[in-house]
């Protein structure tokens, strides 16, 4: 898993994941080991996050809505507990507007934009 972000990392590809109760779409930034937990964690841009239930079947589409509010899209997922994760194929361009290189709050960076 943790290849598999540190991939798209490298090559500004789109992700799709778990993590909690929500599944997000989102544009990874940048991998590295937590200064606070000593753990893999990715900071990304979250594009789109809905219900799990409603991917599974267990929500009609129409109710479902986006859970990811203006001011929120930067987010960091401890890797250990991302699942479901999936590079979609799609790709972006520019890094986003906040977004911080040499992040201090990583001990190690992996990879970053």
């Amino acid at each position: 898993m943790l290849q598999t972000i540190i991939n798209a990392v490298n090559d500004r590809e789109m992700l799709s994941l778990a993590y909690g109760s929500l599944i997000h779409t989102v544009e990874p930034h940048a991998v590295g080991v937590s200064v606070a937990t000593g753990t893999p964690v990715l900071w990304c841009f979250q594009l789109h996050a809905e219900p799990l239930a409603a991917t599974q079947g267990g929500m009609p589409k129409a109710m479902a809505v986006n859970y990811i509010g203006q001011g929120y899209e930067w987010d960091v997922f401890e890797v250990a507990q991302i699942s479901r994760l999936h590079a979609l194929g799609k790709y972006f361009v520019n890094e986003r507007h906040g977004y911080m290189r040499n992040n201090k709050h990583m001990s190690a960076i992996l990879a970053q934009l």
